[in-house]
């Protein structure tokens, strides 16, 4: 779909989510060299419910610490500034999109796919050195948000939608182009760029289906490609239909993995998911 026929399908829909403020701040506060554990702290505490979540995160056994952490300040020094941001985004994301129940597919599965992605994304970064770690989670979390965007806005196209999935036997990106002209990449890189959100991200969500669609991260793209197909995979929550894609060999050599790398990994990663666990959490 052009791009102007999808601005057409969806400016004109005033209930399309916003990020909160909190987040918003916290972004333009980083972009500053001047930026300082305190003030950080000061702007998530504003928020109780991002706040809370924040130290639920942090006191997961995703991240491992030790020792109880009972404070913000805590929390931004040990994680660090770029993983405290990618945290927030993460759960403002949860936040913007918690309000509606949905009758069209199971949300707990989503979300349950989702941070499966992000927990395999990071530890694919980690395992490769690539670096990353933190933005990989959080564009693992934001892969399939266009499909959030259609649930939430579009209720009556998004149930064609997996009805079509159901009767076609086809794969919830096909039933969106047969249905839409469209799909839920195309969708949650509209949202993204209207959050004005990094090009990673953006690129990430618009080209996880396609990564050897050359834009300006590659890397990461092939990640999120690759920790998607693995989470279906390994049957992590559902991405809306129960088919898994074939990987793409761009992302392979993209990733310098060889077919023998990728089955270490994956065996790894059950682990990781175990460990992920308790992430459910912050979607209630």
């Amino acid at each position: 779909m052009s791009q102007e026929k999808l601005a057409e399908l969806l400016d004109g829909i005033s209930e399309l989510p916003t990020l909160p403020t909190v987040y918003l701040k916290l972004n333009r506060l980083l972009q500053s060299s001047q930026s300082n554990a305190n003030q950080i702290s000061r702007i998530i505490e504003s928020d109780q419910a991002i706040s809370s979540k924040v130290l639920r995160l942090v006191n997961s056994s995703f991240f491992g610490f030790s020792r109880k952490i009972t404070q913000i300040n805590q929390a931004v020094v040990l994680l660090g500034f770029n993983a405290i941001r990618s945290a927030v985004l993460s759960i403002s994301v949860l936040e913007s999109f918690q309000s509606a129940s949905s009758s069209n597919f199971d949300r707990r599965l989503f979300w349950e796919h989702s941070i499966g992605v992000g927990t395999i994304a990071r530890h694919l970064a980690k395992e490769l050195r690539l670096g990353m770690e933190e933005d990989a989670f959080s564009c693992g979390i934001l892969h399939d948000i266009g499909k959030l965007v259609l649930d939430q806005v579009l209720p009556e196209k998004f149930k064609k939608i997996i009805e079509t999935v159901e009767n076609r036997q086809c794969t919830i990106l096909e039933a969106e182009r047969l249905v839409l002209e469209t799909d839920h990449c195309e969708i949650g890189e509209y949202l993204l760029e209207h959050w004005s959100l990094p090009h990673m991200l953006v690129e990430s969500v618009a080209l996880h289906h396609s990564p050897s669609i050359l834009r300006s991260n590659p890397q990461m793209v092939s990640l999120v490609h690759l920790a998607d197909i693995l989470a279906r995979k390994l049957q992590i929550g559902s991405g809306g239909d129960p088919y898994i894609h074939e990987i793409n060999l761009f992302a392979m050599e993209e990733l310098d993995i060889e077919p023998m790398d990728l089955e270490e990994l994956t065996e790894t990663i059950g682990e990781k998911i175990k460990e992920s666990a308790d992430l459910l959490a912050l979607v209630h």
